[in-house]
């Protein structure tokens, strides 16, 4: 894994979460939301491939129980998924660890 590729998977599910939730907490009514979307990934270290991926969801978490016990007037948390399989969601292939597999749309 290059830098860049580490340094995008940060910026998409770490830092993004840090930004938008400081840009939109001051804005926020008393008793409003904040639900982050993570993963299961984030709390298994077995899966082979998805260290980087884990690593920035974990972040992301972290980073949402800090801000629910800094910024009192709304809620924050993370709902995480599990782990998908088949269309959509994702598969563990042997060797290579979890890849993404692509969603067909079909139209009637």
């Amino acid at each position: 894994m290059t830098p860049e590729e580490v340094q995008k998977a940060f910026a998409l599910n770490t830092f993004s979460t840090l930004f938008v939730t400081q840009a939109a907490a001051p804005h926020m009514p008393h008793g409003g939301r904040i639900v982050n979307v993570g993963t299961v990934v984030s709390r298994i270290n077995y899966l082979p491939g998805v260290g980087v991926y884990g690593a920035s969801k974990a972040a992301q978490e972290h980073l949402t129980a800090a801000f629910a016990a800094e910024v009192s007037f709304v809620t924050c948390c993370c709902c995480g998924s599990g782990l998908l399989t088949g269309a959509g969601g994702y598969s563990l292939d042997r060797g290579r660890g979890l890849r993404s597999t692509r969603l067909r749309l079909v139209r009637r």
